[in-house]
């Protein structure tokens, strides 16, 4: 089977970059002067919210510097994030998905610009540009479905991103349809070859549909600018300057800055800037090098052996052809094969390919040291089973590659910048460090959901907009540092945030939290020797439990440990889906005496300290509770195992515990003061004297048998 190969973002090759640059620059020249879209009048009524995410296509961190004056204006006054990442692989379709929908692309289906369905009757590996494809909604459709009044639009410069967002038809057994914008642009003059509109009829198309939206309604906007991209991707002579100098490149970066200066002024003149924010971000850098330095994937795979069917031909039936099907990209191969136990030899024999960074597989390669699928975010079915990574300045070769490339950890890093003139961003301007995100002396690779990026984008919007996480909640937390100390609280959904809705500090993300469990003991209150240096404190000989009803063994076979799990809600429906999962593992519980199997109960108590906006009146004000606590009865089975004791072993919430109490969108800070296993006490009994069971479990007689803390051998 013949798959066809295309550079990072499906270019035809090297000997169409003269006639592509060409285009671009006439393109350039005559859009550039289209009239510019009526402007609002003073008058105008400023409206609540605008949020317009950009993608700079292609764009490196590094290149933001002279040939972009008006770029560097807009970081003046706003928070740049100096080591902002891609997903994986740092291709076009799926870091702009990432963006949309908050999640890595295991999550969201999206695993690659391309991939090979097995049970198709085809050739060719099929652009992932079919809404259906997708499996995590999107923005357009959470804002769509949940603020029936907000204007939305999705202005994209290419063709297959025009297709991945156009909505999808209901049908039966899809209770939730991926939403179209508003105003969902089709691509236009589309330059051949590159299969993209320049950015400046795209920049004149949603300037245009900024200029129509009513003043008083929210808006809600996400752009792609693809001069940039197309301009690397055909640079013949990147690979000596890394394309940092080349002609090409500069114009189409000095072009591109140029159209988000018209943008400004249309804002600023209409008198819409104080109500805008600027997200702009690149859905990933790119990567030049010599012609000679190209990974040949299937090269390498046949030479050991293995085959695939390369004739062209669509084949008698579906599905494998030989061992193995390649989907070639630009810095990244995936590699779908046909018997399971093939994989480790041929990841083996991938690995040790000049050129290769690394291979990733479902599964670590015993010897191989690999990462794995989920390390990187694409351990989805529609992916291949191995995935090659290039090293910098190198390429997938298989299908005579373009010049510029991207795909691979040398491209990872890219532009975020948040800016505007909306009173919810902070007042100054900041530049947010971290870690360097590719740095290949310390690591292959930075995790996509390790630090901010493009999967900042969506739970940013998405807080901005006051529509919370989805159910299954957002791979990375808002970019709280952008904004001023109110901006993210919870407030109406598609309103801006107000200075009444008032904040208390709160961390970016606290779940899901496992506190592991050890033996209680009583506090020396009569010493009679002393610890040794440094810690020369009093103690005392007599070890006393505090239980005297169970305990667990003294040669190290018991364990314990209460995972806490927050279960985000979803705004897009009426219910209150949110929740606290509970659970715990406690394992050897035996009777204090005698020793044997433990039959009892033992109670799970969690000190409780909550904070949240749900203390009335005034209706959704921040407070604080008063310190209560949540108590649930654990069972304990006994062991065929004479050496070991009972299990007790606890699943449930805290819903199913008290109806109601966790509630969507509250914001809720559950300090833990402490968190105990108790015995049932000498009389046997979990029921409280008066009141019922849970919240609070146990009749006073009950002692501490487990307290959250650790052990040191």
């Amino acid at each position: 089977m013949r798959i066809e190969a295309f550079g990072g973002d499906g270019f035809l090759r090297g000997r169409w970059a003269p006639a592509l640059l060409g285009a671009l620059a006439l393109a350039a020249i005559v859009l550039v002067g289209l009239r510019a879209p009526e402007q609002a009048g003073a008058q105008a009524q400023p409206g609540p919210l605008r949020v317009y995410v950009i993608v700079l296509d292609g764009l490196k961190p590094a290149e933001v510097g002279a040939l972009m004056p008006n770029f560097n204006a807009l970081r003046a006054g706003g928070t740049w994030y100096e080591q902002a990442r891609a997903v994986f692989p740092s291709e076009t379709l799926p870091n702009h998905v990432a963006m949309m929908t908050g999640v890595q692309p295991n999550r969201n289906g999206i695993i690659g610009n391309q991939y090979w369905h097995p049970n198709e009757f085809s050739a060719s590996a099929y652009y992932m540009e079919e809404p259906e494809l997708l499996e995590a909604d999107t923005l357009t459709t959470r804002l769509e479905n949940t603020c029936g009044a907000i204007s939305t639009a999705t202005v994209q410069s290419k063709t297959y991103l025009h297709g991945v967002f156009r909505g999808e038809t209901p049908t039966p057994g899809d209770p939730n349809p991926q939403r179209e914008a508003d105003f969902h642009w089709t691509p236009s003059p589309i330059i051949p070859v590159s299969n993209h509109a320049p950015d400046a009829s795209t920049m004149s198309a949603f300037r245009t549909w900024i200029s129509s939206q009513p003043p008083d309604q929210p808006q809600f906007a996400f752009v792609n600018l693809g001069d940039i991209d197309r301009a690397g991707h055909v640079d013949e002579v990147g690979g000596s300057t890394s394309g940092m100098s080349t002609p090409g490149r500069q114009a189409a970066i000095e072009d591109t800055d140029q159209q988000l200066q018209l943008l400004v002024n249309d804002l600023q003149q209409s008198g819409a800037w104080d109500d805008t924010v600027l997200m702009f971000t690149s859905d990933h850098s790119m990567d030049w090098g010599p012609f000679q330095q190209s990974v040949g994937v299937a090269g390498a795979l046949n030479s050991a052996g293995y085959t695939t069917d390369l004739s062209g031909e669509p084949p008698a039936t579906p599905g494998f052809q030989g061992d193995y099907v390649h989907v070639g990209g630009g810095g990244t191969g995936a590699v779908y094969v046909e018997d399971d136990a093939d994989i480790p030899d041929m990841a083996a024999v991938l690995d040790a390919v000049p050129g290769v960074s690394f291979v990733a597989t479902a599964e670590p390669v015993p010897g191989l040291g690999n990462p794995t699928l989920s390390e990187l975010g694409l351990d989805n079915p529609n992916n291949g089973d191995i995935v090659v990574f290039t090293e910098e300045h190198w390429r997938v070769g298989d299908g005579n590659p373009l010049p510029g490339n991207h795909g691979h950890a040398a491209t990872q890093p890219s532009v975020l910048l948040l800016s505007g003139g909306h009173p919810l961003l902070r007042d100054t301007a900041a530049s947010i460090s971290g870690p360097t995100v590719y740095n290949p002396t310390l690591q292959l690779f930075s995790p996509p959901a390790g630090g901010p990026g493009n999967l900042s984008v969506a739970p940013t919007v998405a807080s901005l907009f006051g529509i919370g996480q989805p159910a299954y909640g957002y791979d990375r937390p808002p970019l709280y540092e952008a904004f001023e100390n109110y901006a993210l609280a919870a407030h109406a959904p598609c309103q801006a945030a107000t200075a009444e809705d008032l904040l208390y500090p709160r961390p970016g993300g606290a779940t899901p939290m496992r506190i592991p469990l050890v033996p209680s003991y009583a506090e020396c209150s009569e010493p009679d020797r002393e610890h040794v240096a440094p810690l020369a404190l009093p103690s005392c000989s007599a070890v006393r439990r505090e239980s005297s009803l169970v305990t667990t063994s003294s040669i190290g076979r018991g364990s314990g440990s209460v995972l806490l799990r927050v279960m985000n809600g979803d705004s897009g429906t009426t219910e209150d889906e949110a929740d606290l999962a509970i659970t715990t593992d406690i394992s050897d519980v035996r009777a204090a005496s005698g020793g044997a199997d433990y039959t009892g109960n033992l109670l799970l108590r969690l000190g409780l300290r909550i904070t949240d906006k749900a203390n009335p009146p005034p209706d959704g004000a921040p407070g604080t509770v008063e310190d209560t606590e949540l108590s649930v009865p654990i069972d304990c089975v006994a062991t065929a195992d004479p050496q070991r004791g009972s299990t007790c072993n606890l699943a449930t919430t805290s819903d199913s515990l008290v109806p109601g109490f966790a509630i969507e969108g509250a914001r809720a800070v559950m300090s833990m003061p402490s968190i105990e296993v108790l015995d049932p006490g000498l009389d046997g009994s979990l029921t409280p004297s008066s009141g019922s069971c849970p919240p609070v479990c146990g009749s006073g007689d009950e002692d501490a048998f487990l307290v959250q803390g650790l052990f040191a051998p």
